[in-house]
């Protein structure tokens, strides 16, 4: 998917329970590229925030793909009421 806004993923705990919350700091864990993933994080219940992407994360996230994606070719699912009855599972 192609934005006007594209953004990176990082998801982030907090460090130190047994320190006063002042001393407390958010660890990075992960970053990813992909509102799904970061979608599925948050679902998860885990602490996202997406940042602006950098122009060279964005620049060689772009090469990237375009040497390497290949969309997955569409099969159509057959319904199993226009199956013939020995045909079916």
């Amino acid at each position: 998917m192609v934005t006007a806004d594209p953004r990176v993923f990082v998801l982030w705990r907090m460090d130190g329970e047994e320190v006063e919350e002042s001393q407390r700091q958010a660890l990075p864990l992960d970053v990813t590229a992909s509102r799904d993933e970061a979608s599925r994080w948050l679902d998860g219940g885990h602490s996202v925030d997406g940042v602006p992407m950098p122009p060279e994360i964005y620049a060689w996230v772009g090469d990237y793909v375009e040497k390497n994606y290949r969309p997955q070719p569409k099969k159509r699912i057959k319904p199993r009421s226009f199956q013939h009855p020995k045909d079916r599972v």
